[in-house]
């Protein structure tokens, strides 16, 4: 329970903040993000819930998308098209076909962790009140969307844990690429209006590998916390 814990209170914590109970004076969408590809990932034994939430999470991501093309609009910019960066799944080498499955839906679970606490580390500064609303709805289906991959990682098998240890250190590897390598400027002035600087993508990555997922891991028996 020690280990568990802190896990539980800063998982709470982010449920505060998706109801508008910012209870914490704490405190998108970046690769992997749910699309259909990941609900193809999900077995076919899966849980109706969980299968019904990826769904849902595909036609939410695209909705983020529209949104936030549509700010990015408000302040200026020329606008584009929404459009996937890609049409095949992420493919791990030496993985079997399975084996890809599970480690994509771990790193989505990953990622909607991550994802969280990047907004929750905007949410602070952030006080127009029409991109506050948003704020909290985007983190809310975020919420929702990691729950599809944990809760799916909480049926795996013993064999299946086993194999997803020793690649979660390659993981971390490709998700601090992803959030914290992407090239993003200091523009802290502008973190209120929507933009996620390279400090804050940074801090929100560490804080939510320390807290979240590493316990997470270390909770299903898929990872050590040294």
């Amino acid at each position: 329970m020690e280990t568990m814990a802190p896990w539980v209170t800063r998982a709470s914590s982010l449920l505060n903040s998706v109801n508008g109970n910012d209870l914490e004076p704490t405190r998108s969408c970046k690769l992997p993000s749910f699309d259909s590809t990941t609900v193809i990932a999900l077995p076919a034994r899966a849980r109706a819930w969980s299968v019904a939430l990826a769904e849902r999470a595909v036609e939410d991501e695209y909705q983020h998308a529209l949104e936030c093309r549509r700010w990015a609009v408000h302040f200026g910019h020329p606008g584009g098209e929404v459009a996937l960066r890609g049409d095949r799944p992420i493919s791990f080498r030496g993985a079997s076909e399975v084996q890809n499955r599970l480690l994509r839906i771990t790193l989505c679970s990953m990622s909607e962790a991550i994802g969280c606490i990047v907004l929750q580390h905007a949410r602070p500064v952030i006080t127009v009140p029409e991109l506050r609303e948003f704020n909290r709805l985007n983190m809310a289906d975020e919420v929702q969307h990691g729950r599809v991959g944990w809760g799916h990682l909480a049926t795996t098998s013993a064999e299946q844990r086993s194999f997803l240890r020793p690649w979660v250190p390659a993981l971390l590897r490709l998700l601090h690429t992803s959030w914290c390598e992407s090239h993003e400027e200091e523009r802290e002035e502008l973190v209120p209006f929507g933009y996620f600087s390279a400090r804050l993508l940074k801090a929100a990555y560490n804080e939510a590998v320390e807290s979240l997922i590493l316990p997470g891991f270390q909770h299903l028996g898929i990872a050590r916390i040294a």
